[in-house]
């Protein structure tokens, strides 16, 4: 069994920092969170102690931590992690409210602050974490360290969330990808995680409950989503052979799918369904309004991800 590690999620108190979070802490590991609340972060220690039905050893420690103040997140690091820290979870992001205004997504008609409430927490403060996270890491000569930054499919296709949105994403994807380059020579790993559509609280309050038939399309996508407690049970496997060098190298420095993760390990979601690829034509059919056709078509026919990506990147050069 891989030995208990200190983990930090940021941005944890709902969502699928809550989600991860908890897994984590039921897979044995000391989970420090932070969020704007402390109120709402021991609430999820709560919910942890309520859902330990294995009696695991696991920790979640709450941190108030508010992710746009420089210096709070600064000293996060400094009181907390004087030990070292072994992984480092990037998902603080403070635009969700923001993002959830369907229609409302030309960057021309938005004020230009927007780019800021998207990308200062969810791109800028991950920078950040992961700067302050490796300095520990190396000081402490800690093995196998671990930064994750949470993504989406938004850095390579365009989604209804706009400009910003899609930029952001983009740019957390490179930041994954060219940390390991760096980071290769001391001994961390570093790697970007897509999630598919996550059926979060404020989702399900928001986009699933609204007449609005600018959100459709939205809705589709989200209504089998996965629970935010899926990317927390991927990432407690990916801990379990943190130790295995020629499994990390196959994530190291990559964008990886909890879908693909889960698949390897034939992990379900927290309430039993396997969730399928986004790559899988009938995952698309489902979110383009073709359910009934969607059904008919086989879960293991699927795109490329090589067209995929082909398809994205090709018209960038001329």
């Amino acid at each position: 069994m891989t030995a208990a590690k200190r983990i930090l999620v940021t941005g944890a108190s709902r969502g699928i920092g809550r989600g991860i979070a908890i897994e984590l802490a039921n897979a044995g590991h000391n989970v420090f969170i932070t969020g704007r609340s402390i109120k709402t972060l021991e609430k999820v220690n709560t919910d942890y102690q309520a859902q330990n039905s294995t009696n695991s050893s696991g920790k979640i420690i709450p941190i108030e931590c508010d992710h746009s103040n420089d210096q709070a997140v600064e000293n996060v690091f400094k009181n907390y992690f004087t030990d070292g820290i072994d992984v480092l979870i990037n998902n603080a992001y403070a635009a969700v409210t923001a993002l959830m205004q369907p229609g409302v997504n030309r960057f021309w008609e938005i004020d230009p602050g927007h780019w800021d409430q998207v990308n200062n927490v969810g791109l800028r403060n991950h920078y950040r974490c992961s700067v302050f996270a490796t300095r520990i890491m190396i000081e402490k000569g800690i093995k196998n360290g671990l930064i994750v930054t949470v993504s989406s499919a938004g850095g390579a296709i365009y989604l209804p969330m706009g400009v910003a949105y899609c930029v952001g994403k983009e740019a957390k994807d490179r930041l994954a990808i060219d940390m390991a380059i760096e980071l290769r020579k001391v001994g961390i790993y570093s790697f970007s995680l897509w999630p598919g559509a996550v059926r979060t609280e404020l989702i399900e309050k928001e986009m699933l409950n609204t007449t609005d038939p600018r959100a459709k399309s939205l809705q589709r996508a989200f209504k089998n989503g996965e629970t935010p407690y899926f990317s927390g049970r991927c990432l407690a496997a990916v801990l379990k052979n943190i130790d295995d060098k020629r499994y990390m190298k196959e994530i190291n420095g990559r964008i990886v799918q909890t879908c693909d993760i889960a698949a390897k390990h034939k992990i379900s979601d927290a309430d039993g369904r396997v969730i399928k690829s986004m790559f899988c034509i009938s995952s698309i059919l489902n979110q383009t309004g073709y359910e009934t056709f969607a059904r008919l078509v086989p879960s293991f026919i699927r795109i490329p991800k090589w067209l995929f990506v082909f398809s994205t990147f090709k018209k960038r050069f001329n």
